[in-house]
């Protein structure tokens, strides 16, 4: 199925288009996000993070993770980014390590 439109945000690194949904025959709005350089990032940052030097006793609060826009914007809709416990959790998951900027132990 051909794209109706098609959007590439340069900045945001997201590309919106807009297909015919086969079943419906209604438009279908579909936006891709490309979090790779973001991932890479957080990678390097992990890789350097140096617990003596970074801890929260020190400063009393430590950066642990960088998400992409449409991932935290998928959490703030369901709620997990106004619950503290909930999203210690959720970044305490295997999949989602990918994320953490710190040296990966328990939130």
């Amino acid at each position: 199925m051909p794209d109706l439109v098609r959007v590439w945000d340069r900045p945001n690194r997201s590309l919106t288009r807009v297909i015919t949904d086969s079943e419906t025959n209604l438009p279908l709005i579909i936006r891709e996000h490309d979090a790779s350089p973001l991932l890479a990032i957080n990678q390097r940052q992990a890789n350097a993070f140096d617990k003596h030097q970074n801890g929260w006793k020190k400063h009393g609060w430590q950066h642990v993770a960088r998400l992409p826009p449409a991932v935290a914007a998928r959490l703030r809709r369901i709620g997990l980014l106004n619950d503290r416990a909930a999203f210690d959790v959720w970044l305490n998951e295997r999949d989602n390590r990918k994320f953490r900027v710190d040296d990966g132990r328990k939130v």
